[in-house]
Parts: C-alpha cells; sequence; structure tokens
C-alpha cells in the first residue's frame, strides 16, 4: 500500500473513532440530562407539562435527598451524644472511686504506720502506751469501754490482727484500683471515638466536594464504623458492678436503629 493510502485510511480510522467517541458523550450527556435527547425535544420545553412535572418530580428528590442527610446526621449525631453522656456519667463515677479507693489507701496506710510506731516503742523496752492503743482500735471500730477490761496482752493481739486485717484490705484495694484505672483507660479511649466520630460527621455534612448521595454513603459508613453495640461491650468488659448496670440500662434505653438508606432513587 502506497503512504498516501495508509495517511488516509489512518486519517478515516482516526474521524471514526473521534466520532464514536462524541456519540459516546453525547449520549451520557443525554443520560444525565446535561443535553436535551435527540427524539425527546418536547419534554424538554420549558413549557410543555410533561417538562413542568418532570422538573417538579426533580425537585423532590432534591429535597427528599436534603431531609435524608439530614435526618442521617441528626440520628447518628443523637446516638453519639447519648453515648457520650454515659461514657462520661461512668468516667466520673470510676473517678470517684478510684479517689475513695485512694483515700481508704492511705487511711490504712496511717493506721499501719501508728501500729508500726506503737510495736516499735513497746520493742525497745518501753511499756504499751495504751492510750495510742486504744485510739488504733476505736478507729476501727472497737468499743472504747470495752477495751478497758483488756490486759496488754490482749490489746496488742487485737492490734496485730488490726494490722494484718488492714495489710489484706490494702492488698484488695490496690487490686480494686488496678482494674478501675483499666475501666477508665477504656472509657477514655471510648469517649475520644465518639469526639473523633462527632467531629468526622461534622466535617462530612459541610463537605463541599461530596454530592448528596456520597454524603449519605459516608454517615452510613461513620455510623456503622462508631458501632452500634459498644456500650454493651464496654459493659461486658467493665469490672466495676455499680457502673457496669448504669451502662447496661443506658445501652438498653438509647439503642437506636441506625441504618441509613443510601437508595433513594428518583422518580423522573
Amino acid at each position: 500500500m502506497a503512504k498516501d493510502e495508509e495517511i488516509l485510511v489512518s486519517q478515516g480510522e482516526q474521524r471514526e473513532e473521534k466520532d464514536l467517541h462524541n456519540f459516546a458523550i453525547k449520549g451520557i450527556a443525554e443520560d444525565m440530562g446535561l443535553i436535551t435527547k435527540s427524539h425527546d425535544q418536547t419534554e424538554h420545553n420549558p413549557h410543555s407539562e410533561k417538562s413542568k412535572e418532570k422538573k417538579r418530580l426533580r425537585d423532590e428528590f432534591v429535597q427528599a435527598t436534603m431531609q435524608a442527610i439530614i435526618d442521617a446526621q441528626n440520628r447518628l449525631m443523637r446516638r453519639l451524644d447519648e453515648e457520650l453522656k454515659t461514657i462520661q456519667e461512668g468516667l466520673q463515677l470510676l473517678e470517684t472511686k478510684m479517689e475513695e479507693n485512694r483515700t481508704t489507701w492511705e487511711k490504712n496506710g496511717q493506721t499501719l504506720n501508728d501500729i508500726s510506731d506503737l510495736f516499735d516503742d513497746f520493742e525497745d523496752g518501753g511499756g504499751l502506751n495504751r492510750e495510742q492503743a486504744f485510739s488504733i482500735l476505736t478507729s476501727t471500730g472497737l468499743p472504747s469501754e470495752a477495751l478497758n477490761e483488756l490486759s496488754d496482752a490482749q490489746i496488742i493481739t487485737l492490734i496485730e490482727e488490726v494490722r494484718t486485717q488492714t495489710l489484706e484490705n490494702n492488698e484488695t484495694l490496690d487490686a480494686q484500683f488496678i482494674a478501675l484505672e483499666q475501666d477508665h483507660v477504656r472509657f477514655k479511649e471510648r469517649e475520644n471515638q465518639i469526639m473523633d466520630a462527632k467531629t468526622r460527621l461534622e466535617e462530612i455534612s459541610n463537605d463541599p466536594s461530596l454530592d448528596n448521595d456520597q454524603k449519605l454513603s459516608a454517615i452510613n459508613n461513620l455510623s456503622k464504623e462508631a458501632g452500634t453495640k459498644t456500650l454493651h461491650t464496654l459493659s461486658n468488659q467493665t469490672q466495676e458492678e455499680e457502673i457496669k448496670q448504669t451502662i447496661d440500662t443506658a445501652f438498653i434505653d438509647n439503642e437506636v436503629n441506625t441504618n441509613i438508606s443510601v437508595a433513594i432513587k428518583p422518580a423522573f
């Protein structure tokens, strides 16, 4: 084939390819409503009844989609706010119990120090300081009247029992405090997750680069990511019974359906 003929064939193929491309683009544009379909001119006549009806349906669809976004935002934000309130109440209760735990532990520590001082003086050859001993014993709830009838040996035996019980009590308090700290860490982690989800929800709602369907999909994905059973899971992990019951109650009261429909279809 001559070179001129090859050029002509190539140009013809390019022109055919361009025509096909333009035809495809035109069809897509028609489907998207960017240009009027060649067979449907009267339908797009702004003065025709059919055109007016399509515009009305299109407006209703846009309005319905916007309302769906608003409903989805409000539903998810309400659930996050309810869980956040429960988590923060749990944190406050945990912190109160942690403070009470350390207060009791420190009080026990002072009792142990007083007992140590009492025995140090006694073992160094001094007599039993009954007044100091009575102070230690009455702080545990023993009546002072009954103590007056006891001998020094009996007082020392009671003091030894108080020391043993106080040491055991502090060991229990230490174990409880570790459990409270673990619960506190879990609650803080969940609090941070909820705060992050609330921020992301606001960002999705205000993101101009997302169309309505994308916003609905993003909100739906965020709702699934944030979880709907987290309070129940957190309750199962919580070792403090009073807080566990508080969470269980909140989970039952606040559980909502968070499935967001993204299948809104235009009726035109």
